[in-house]
């Protein structure tokens, strides 16, 4: 034996000890799925396949590129995305919207897309994107309740405010709003009307000095079994804290809400940044007399100062009082269930010419113009920013690194819509910033409103020039908004990701 089969025999004999090491690892694995190790004991040609497979293995591991098979994995032949339940699209005139589960195990996003008639053949349009953690319960809720609420609010201001209906009329949309036929006299005041004047038209009205009804449950909300979603901890596989996770099954999404009719209920579920619990922490039931459980819905403002002089609604006095309302009814509720999740929520408002957003959380909007200048329709509340910080650190709290900075090491986003154990030791609240932008004159181009799973790997600019790009070359919005899915997804985004892509040119 030469010297070069001696070196070549030596070889072969240690990555014959390495892959048996590798064999005996296998184990069960390699029955299962009927690899033939025994090909690894004498023959000298598999030991070197093997070894290159494994060097094959080795370089995917390291080059990441897993987590791009995974993406196409997602995708048919031809590029799109397939329309399975994981994948959700729909698009309304000029918005669209594309939504998907990605690698999370479950999808807790949600979305709105809602047009609401009013007086006058006009219509308010919503969009807005929410991004649950902890459970399902708490993005469905404030999607379902809030979206009713503020509906029939926004309707009732509308037909107050309205030039072309008499002071009769008014007072029947309120009655029919209300269930009573109760007037404040501030109200009566913003109508022209003297008490004797309403006496005249409602016989059996009251006048009251303020408002004193408190929001009360729907009776939808009331119907709801209390045991409807069981829960069970796991660990994300995003950088992110153990969080809490539906076991019900994902049901179709119910992708656009509409006035007046009813559709299939959504039921995304997923894992998200803002967690309620950790591994370490354990979080009791809330007692029946605790102070932070006694805490009431904060007192209706009046119809009245709701509306402006020139007969327009205030949206950023609304928003906020119908934000706060929602989100003790939410707690409320979640404490019947234990359910300790909770949501973000970007919410858009067009108004003619008027863009209102609401923002709580860490999902994000963006305004870009004809020339390409973006500016921010919110930003993110996380617990890091020093008034974020300074507020949890005065009642009490602190902020911890867990990958991401965190309420308690717990929750990513220092804002939320429940989370009623971090909300009754006031670590975080539900206050939303709420931003105005009049569209007519600005030159707008487009708007995004996006979850979080887009923003972990997109900046701000970087999204307006990937969006107007492929504008400019003629693609549909429709497959701009999905290609800025995938293009999260290949720059391996973790999380559920929600893109809502609005069209704006016809305000140039």
């Amino acid at each position: 034996m030469d010297q070069d089969e001696l070196e070549d025999q030596m070889l072969l004999t240690l990555l014959r000890e390495h892959l048996m090491s590798v064999k005996e690892s296998l184990g069960d694995l390699a029955q299962a799925l009927n690899i033939p190790l025994d090909l690894l004991d004498g023959k000298s040609e598999a030991i070197v396949v093997f070894s290159i497979l494994i060097c094959v293995l080795c370089w995917l591991v390291k080059s990441q590129s897993f987590s791009k098979i995974h993406k196409y994995l997602l995708l048919n032949a031809d590029g799109s995305l397939l329309m399975d339940s994981t994948v959700w699209e729909h698009q309304e005139r000029n918005v669209v919207v594309c939504s998907v589960q990605g690698r999370r195990p479950t999808m807790e996003d949600r979305f709105i897309l809602c047009s609401i008639p009013v007086v006058d053949g006009k219509s308010v349009k919503i969009a807005s994107v929410l991004d649950g953690h902890g459970g399902q319960f708490a993005v469905d809720y404030v999607k379902k309740h809030f979206l009713a609420n503020l509906t029939q609010k926004i309707k009732l201001l509308k037909a107050l405010a309205s030039q072309s209906l008499s002071n009769k009329e008014k007072l029947a949309c309120l009655e029919k709003s209300r269930g009573d036929k109760i007037v404040t006299k501030p109200l009566l005041k913003f109508l022209k009307l003297s008490e004797a004047d309403f006496k005249e038209l409602c016989p059996k009205g009251k006048v009251q000095l303020e408002e004193m009804a408190k929001p009360k449950l729907s009776a939808s909300a009331k119907k709801e079994p209390a045991s409807n979603v069981s829960s069970g901890p796991i660990m994300s596989s995003r950088v992110k804290a153990l969080e809490e996770v539906p076991t019900l099954k994902n049901h179709p999404i119910e992708s656009v809400l509409t006035l007046n009719t009813s559709s299939p209920g959504l039921s995304k579920k997923k894992t998200s940044s803002s967690s309620a619990c950790n591994s370490n922490a354990i979080i009791p039931k809330p007692k029946s007399n605790s102070k932070s459980n006694s805490r009431k819905p904060p007192m209706r403002r009046d119809l009245s100062e709701l509306l402006l002089p020139e007969g327009q609604i205030a949206y950023d006095l609304l928003l906020k009082e119908e934000i706060a309302h929602v989100d003790i009814q939410l707690m409320q509720e979640g404490r019947k269930r234990f359910q300790i999740g909770g949501t973000t929520l970007l919410f858009s408002i067009m108004d003619q010419d008027q863009l209102w957003v609401a923002n709580v959380g860490d999902s994000r909007g963006i305004l870009v113009n004809t020339k390409g200048e973006v500016t921010p329709l919110s930003y993110d509340h996380k617990p890091c920013q020093e008034k974020e910080k300074k507020r949890i650190e005065e009642n009490g709290g602190y902020v911890e690194m867990n990958g991401v900075w965190r309420v308690q090491g717990i929750l990513a986003t220092s804002r939320a819509l429940g989370d009623f154990p971090l909300k009754d030791k006031n670590l975080i609240t539900c206050e939303p910033d709420v931003m105005k932008f009049k569209l007519r004159g600005s030159n707008p181009s487009f708007a995004v409103l996006a979850s979080d799973g887009l923003w972990d790997t997109h900046t701000n600019e970087g999204v307006a020039h990937y969006v107007r790009k492929r504008l400019k070359k003629g693609r549909s919005p429709k497959d701009v908004a999905r290609s800025l899915v995938e293009d999260a997804m290949d720059k391996d985004s973790l999380d559920n990701i929600t893109v809502l892509l609005m069209d704006l040119k016809k305000y140039v």
